[in-house]
């Protein structure tokens, strides 16, 4: 089963035109597209086992804060009109990451992800993962940083990471300047394998922050080449 105009979940208007995915969208209620390029789809002829929906983002996103994330899921019923649950969400699309060289000075636990990193001049910013290695003391590679401002640049020696569990660790950069943020949602194709014996499913975008830009949902049987998303 290709790609097709039947198959799109969101991404194009009653009219053709490629619409955005932004803070704007509305959850569709009906089998017809919306203002904002969402529709629930009827899938009761479709083989229900192995199907793959992809989100595919696309370089034109205008997210201008740090902290816009946006979630997007796929939700299934059997009405159109009630009884919608979710049933697969797409990773979190973060806005700016810094990715910082370490060595860790203590080890890394899973508590330290979602806390506070912060450095001796005050950038400030949330962690969202490090590499397997930081979790021995001595171990270098990377840990990714959600920044809350374009001057947060994490070019200090020391940096500092806290967590529920063991409290104010503290890690050592190896490098004297963090890289340039990353855009971690453009370009990217995530895909999601699923099944449902549900009649319709959608896509809820309405959790957008900002403008992601160009970007289509799209139900297929043929999972694509994709890359595997951080």
């Amino acid at each position: 089963m290709p790609y097709d105009e039947n198959l799109i979940l969101h991404g194009v208007a009653s009219g053709g035109a490629h619409l955005d995915m932004d803070e704007n969208c509305v959850v569709p209620v009906l089998l017809a597209v919306n203002a904002t390029g969402d529709k629930c789809l009827d899938i009761r002829k479709t083989p229900v086992d192995g199907l793959v929906v992809s989100l595919v983002l696309t370089e034109d996103a205008d997210v201008d804060s740090y902290t816009d994330d946006s979630t997007i899921t796929i939700e299934h019923s059997d009405h159109l009109n009630r009884g919608w649950a979710t049933l697969v969400t797409f990773p979190i699309l973060h806005s700016h990451i810094k990715r910082i060289f370490v060595e860790a000075t203590v080890a890394f636990v899973v508590g330290d992800i979602g806390g506070a990193l912060t450095s001796q001049d005050g950038d400030t910013g949330i962690l969202l993962a490090y590499d397997d290695e930081l979790e021995t003391v001595g171990g270098q590679g990377y840990v990714y940083c959600e920044m809350d401002l374009a001057t947060d640049y994490f070019d200090d020696a020391v940096l500092n990471t806290c967590n529920a569990t063991t409290g104010e660790s503290t890690i050592v950069t190896q490098c004297l300047v963090a890289e340039d943020p990353l855009i971690q949602m453009q370009p990217k194709i995530y895909s999601i394998r699923f099944s449902t014996q549900k009649r319709y499913i959608r896509a809820n975008t309405s959790n957008c922050a900002d403008s992601q830009g160009i970007c289509w949902i799209l139900l297929t049987n043929d999972a694509p080449n994709s890359p595997t998303p951080f």
